[in-house]
């Protein structure tokens, strides 16, 4: 059985984007640093959504998308892996082209 892997990690992706764009926003309103806190309390239920969707498209369980993204793509699903955040990079500016990439 093939696994949707780009169609995945576009979904995951663009998840992590949104949450960056969240954190952009409260930044560029110059509100103090609590409102940081409010914004990322929804993450973990937001990025369960997400792998919950990405999930569904690939046909596969998330282990199995992680698996095929290090194999196939050479990157691990994480913030620390520099092809993972250049990918998600590319996605947030596609998809914020006005608010720049200095998240």
């Amino acid at each position: 059985m093939a696994v949707q892997l780009s169609l995945a990690l576009s979904i995951l992706a663009r998840a992590e984007a949104a949450e960056r764009f969240m954190h952009a926003n409260v930044g560029a309103f110059g509100a103090p640093s609590e409102c940081h806190s409010l914004v990322s309390r929804g993450e973990e239920a937001r990025w369960a959504k997400a792998v919950a969707k990405a999930e569904a498209v690939a046909g596969a369980p998330f282990r199995t998308i992680k698996a095929e993204a290090l194999v196939r793509g050479g990157m691990t699903i994480c913030s620390g892996d520099p092809r993972w955040q250049r990918f998600v990079d590319r996605v947030y500016t596609r998809n914020y082209p006005f608010c720049g990439n200095h998240v």
